[in-house]
């Protein structure tokens, strides 16, 4: 077996730096859902907390399109996925200020 390190600094309620020898990156959500995000790409996590049981996904780095003639002005699905944990991130620091 080998060394590994791994460091997890608390940013906000909801959102975490963390630092290792691959890198760093970033981790957004709490127990149930959380999203990390890194220079490999975005892993999903979706949990039932005390359970143990949960499902993963991973993203693979970010695609470049190929250059065409007519852009599509469609967002991504990245960017949805990101805008839904941007907002997550703001109700879990809103709840965690009301009491």
């Amino acid at each position: 077996m080998g060394f590994r390190f791994r460091k997890r600094i608390k940013i906000i309620p909801g959102l975490w730096l963390n630092a290792s020898q691959s890198g760093l990156s970033a981790s957004i959500g709490g127990h149930g859902l959380t999203a990390n995000i890194s220079k490999k790409g975005v892993r999903e996590t979706v949990g039932l907390p005390g359970t143990g049981i949960s499902y993963q996904t991973k993203r693979v780095g970010v695609r470049h399109p190929r250059p065409t003639t007519v852009r599509s002005r469609r967002p991504s699905s990245s960017m949805h996925f990101l805008g839904f944990f941007a907002i997550a991130v703001i109700v879990l620091w809103v709840l965690s200020h009301l009491h």
